[in-house]
């Protein structure tokens, strides 16, 4: 919680790389719950671009129905 990431200079958005361990058969993530990603094994990674500065709530999902969800702010570059 709190967390602010920035662009780096000259950038508009921050590139995330994701895992979610110990998720069990396959991930979706969403971004401000809007669906984002799916990956049918459960520990690969994704990559998301965020552009749009503000709060926001990553959630991952897997497949037995668990979630996890952190919040952050994009600054504004």
């Amino acid at each position: 919680p709190g967390t602010v990431l920035r662009p780096i200079p000259g950038q508009r958005d921050v590139v995330l790389k994701l895992q979610a361990i110990g998720a069990q058969q396959g991930t979706t993530w969403l971004l401000d719950g809007q669906w984002m990603a799916d990956s049918p094994k459960a520990a690969a990674a994704q990559t998301l671009h965020v552009d749009r500065a503000g709060p926001h709530r990553l959630t991952v999902m897997d497949g037995l129905g668990r979630w996890a969800r952190v919040e952050f702010r994009l600054a504004a570059p």
